[in-house]
């Protein structure tokens, strides 16, 4: 339903009042705003009674569970903290291809 489309993005480091947190956000997403890379578990449909950590975010996560009885990431806030270790707070580049 929200996926990004096709292309090359910079992403920017910035600090969520929401999240209470560093994340990094996208610059210029098609029809989009505010879309960012964050900690979460599970992105569900919620008009389909699903819970979701995100309104069309990138979650990152180390490993696929279940939660709450849908497909979930895990591993979720240790897996943003050391994303955010390794890029050292620096702006990126990211490519989004087709699957």
């Amino acid at each position: 339903i929200s996926c990004i489309p096709i292309g090359i993005y910079k992403l920017i480091l910035r600090w969520s009042d929401h999240w209470k947190s560093y994340v990094y956000q996208f610059v210029r997403v098609p029809d989009r705003s505010a879309v960012q890379v964050h900690w979460g578990n599970v992105a569900g449909e919620k008009s389909k009674g699903f819970k979701s950590h995100s309104k069309g975010c990138v979650l990152l996560g180390s490993v696929v569970c279940q939660i709450w009885g849908q497909l979930a990431v895990g591993n979720s806030k240790n897996t943003f903290r050391k994303f955010l270790a390794a890029t050292y707070g620096r702006d990126l580049l990211l490519e989004i291809r087709e699957a």
